[in-house]
């Protein structure tokens, strides 16, 4: 049925499998079975963990590990069936809750299940919502053999294109017939298509003047590498990187924003360790340790913070500002979100918050140059007014965080004549890497 559906429609896709076994079995008398092996052990088993109970397995795989499935939600029945804990005549006095009991079953499950494995066991989920049992194991330093992000967004077609799909249907048909040298060919096209070549070895090339959509993200990424850019935000490649880094500073913006949206005698330290408290998720860090760590660090950050702004009171305007506008020459929209403007004087200051350790100058952050660029052309939703200074606020450096720029005409245009020059680059396709010491070293994508 497999080789059927593959020579029916070599572009299919796992919906139109399913599609397809769907009409096999409404048009068919053919009833779903499993295959009669001899040995059992040589084929993969898909089982619930109660089902493994008393087997044993040279490999156990465990999918699906993350808070909320393994271990489950605890259900709330909407119907009261029993006594409230409490109102129990227990034997002795306990602080044991139904959650309590819940989790020591699922936890009894999972032991269960990874006690099933004779040699090798594999556990599968996500770095964040991690579930609690596999943090559990940390002590056991288990070795991670892949983190790859899923982009929710992204089509069905697993980062495959049509062609490397076709490429692959033909590829497994030429095997199937024994065809090697057939094979052989197909698997030199398969290579090409892995560079980005198309058939006849050339690199495609765009000269769309369709609009193109950028930040200043994608613009240094592109300035850094143009490889990288292709790799990061043409072809959906996720990188290796832990995301725990960048998990932690959502946290810290997301305090700020809500710490300067309450009312000035609200703007205490205790309140500033509440939000803390509050916008903080156990789930955002890959081991509990690791996790405390980052915890200590706000801490401290935020105290910091505090003193800084008693020391100099900011005129808070606006927090957390999306932006957008066309550079119509170029047919090009930049977007962004500012983190704070403030009233100073008679002028509107931009603020930046960093949690990276390494400090850098402001006259040289594109990201800075966009932001009083939009400004300038009233592109930020309820805010008018001439741009003042641009301020880098690096909150790791607590004695001296600030950098600070007011950006001229001239500083403007030097950037606007860099967007130009990238998106040029994007639309003709040109994605080159940029070798170089310092950018191979700690790039993601350098294997």
């Amino acid at each position: 049925i497999a080789e059927q559906f593959v020579n029916t429609d070599l572009g299919g896709q796992l919906g139109d499998w399913l599609d397809f076994m769907k009409v096999m079995t409404l048009s068919s008398d053919r009833k779903a079975a499993q295959p009669d092996l001899e040995n059992q052990r040589l084929a993969v088993q898909v089982m619930t963990i109660h089902q493994s109970k008393g087997l044993q397995f040279p490999i156990v795989i465990l999918p699906f590990l993350q808070s909320g499935s393994f271990p489950s939600s605890l259900k709330k029945h909407p119907i009261i069936n029993r006594l409230p804990s409490s109102w129990m005549n227990w034997e002795q006095d306990t602080e044991t809750t139904f959650r309590d009991i819940h989790n020591r079953e699922e936890r009894r499950v999972f032991y269960v299940g990874v006690t099933r494995a004779e040699r090798e066991l594999y556990l599968f989920g996500p770095t964040s919502r991690q579930s609690m049992f596999t943090k559990e194991l940390e002590s056991e330093n288990p070795q991670p053999m892949e983190i790859k992000t899923m982009n929710e967004h992204q089509d069905n077609s697993l980062s495959l294109s049509e062609r490397k799909q076709r490429l692959l249907a033909d590829l497994n048909r030429e095997i199937a017939a024994k065809q090697i040298d057939n094979a052989r060919n197909i698997l030199d096209e398969l290579e090409k298509a892995d560079r980005g070549e198309t058939a006849d070895g050339s690199t495609p090339k765009s000269t769309s003047r369709e609009m193109l959509h950028l930040s200043a993200t994608k613009i240094e990424t592109y300035d850094t590498c143009p490889l990288k850019y292709r790799l990061k935000h043409i072809d959906n490649v996720s990188e290796r990187k832990t995301r725990a880094t960048l998990e932690f500073g959502s946290i810290m913006h997301a305090v700020l924003e809500e710490f300067h949206g309450l009312k000035i005698a609200e703007q205490t330290e205790e309140n500033l360790k509440y939000l803390l408290n509050k916008n903080w998720r156990e789930d955002a860090f890959e081991y509990r340790l690791r996790g405390e760590e980052f915890r200590k660090q706000g801490e401290e950050i935020l105290s910091d913070y505090f003193r800084f702004i008693q020391e100099n009171p900011p005129n808070v305007l606006k927090r957390e500002s999306p932006f957008s506008y066309v550079m119509d020459e170029i047919n090009v929209k930049i977007s962004g979100k500012i983190d704070r403007i403030d009233q100073d004087g008679d002028t509107l200051a931009i603020v930046d918050y960093k949690t990276s350790k390494k400090k850098e100058k402001a006259e040289t952050n594109l990201q800075m140059a966009l932001y009083t660029e939009a400004i300038l052309r009233d592109a930020v939703p309820g805010v008018k007014g001439n741009p003042g200074k641009a301020n880098l606020h690096f909150l790791r450096h607590g004695d001296d965080p600030l950098s600070s720029h007011q950006f001229s005409e001239q500083n403007l245009q030097d950037s606007r004549i860099k967007i130009s020059k990238v998106a040029d680059g994007i639309r003709s396709g040109s994605f080159e890497p940029d070798k170089n010491e310092f950018n191979c070293r700690y790039c993601d994508y350098k294997d």
